[in-house]
């Protein structure tokens, strides 16, 4: 069974509720410890923003078959802003399979599709 996805916008709430140690925010700590926040954090992000936009915006998520998904889309007439928000301080290609599969084979390939990936590093080593 499929379950929507739900963000609470004050990440602050959210993270009294999950109750995250010191060491859950470290550059080196699991992801999956920070990797809800950040994602939740960066929607609240782009939902303040998007009244300010010329464009309406509308703001969704996509999750299909064989474990893929795309964290974030922003959708305007034929137009989408595809985001994968990654907590870690590196990325690889692994890490983009989703999104480059979206763009070019999956629902996204019809669209003018533009992909952003955020991570918590500075440099993008391959």
């Amino acid at each position: 069974m499929r379950h929507p996805k739900i963000h609470m916008l004050d990440t602050g709430i959210a993270s009294a509720l999950r109750n995250p140690g010191s060491d859950s925010f470290a550059a080196d700590a699991h992801p999956a410890a920070l990797g809800g926040l950040l994602e939740t954090w960066v929607f609240s992000e782009l939902l303040k923003n998007l009244p300010y936009q010329e464009a309406e915006w509308r703001p969704w998520h996509w999750r299909g078959t064989a474990g893929r998904e795309v964290d974030i889309l922003l959708e305007t007439g034929r137009e989408l802003v595809a985001f994968e928000i990654k907590a870690s301080t590196t990325i690889t290609p692994a890490d983009l399979k989703n999104l480059k599969w979206f763009m070019s084979e999956g629902p996204g390939k019809s669209w003018k599709t533009t992909g952003i990936i955020i991570y918590l590093g500075t440099v993008n080593r391959r």
